[in-house]
């Protein structure tokens, strides 16, 4: 029998190595922290055009693992692993070798487009790009 679930099956693809969220104001550090917390073993970038946003992203996942220790959902160990290789930049050119990068900047048509123009040139070719958009239709995103 055929499972029609895609959770059960093998991925065709490898676990990401280095992930990349840009936008690190709302909701850009909850995606990174918890996709840490799946797979503490990536590399995770936090990019902002606002150094005092990336400041806030890293501070806010690192009280987001202490608050796990605190209530008992994390020990120690595991907490240190997700807060391990979380870095931030204002540098597309840092994106060079990720597998995975997540957009999560504001709901603005013309800013997710701009955005990525911008990060094309800089990634890989096998580099998967997704969106966190809730309200634009992904093809409208793409078109061009």
């Amino acid at each position: 029998m055929t499972t029609q679930n895609p959770l059960l099956h093998t991925p065709a693809r490898p676990l990401p190595k280095h992930v990349a969220i840009i936008g690190a104001g709302t909701i850009g550090p909850d995606i990174g922290y918890y996709l840490k917390s799946a797979l503490p073993q990536i590399r995770l970038t936090l990019v902002d055009v606002h150094q005092t946003a990336i400041d806030k992203a890293l501070q806010r996942c690192q009280d987001y693992a202490k608050k796990a220790v605190a209530k008992g959902k994390m020990s120690e160990q595991q907490a240190a692993a997700v807060v391990a290789n979380i870095a931030g930049t204002m540098d597309y050119a840092q994106l060079a070798d990720c597998d995975w990068v997540i957009e999560a900047v504001s709901e603005d048509l013309e800013t997710k487009r701009a955005l990525l123009a911008a990060i094309e040139g800089e990634l890989r070719e096998i580099a998967l790009v997704a969106s966190n958009t809730s309200t634009i239709p992904i093809a409208q995103i793409a078109k061009g």
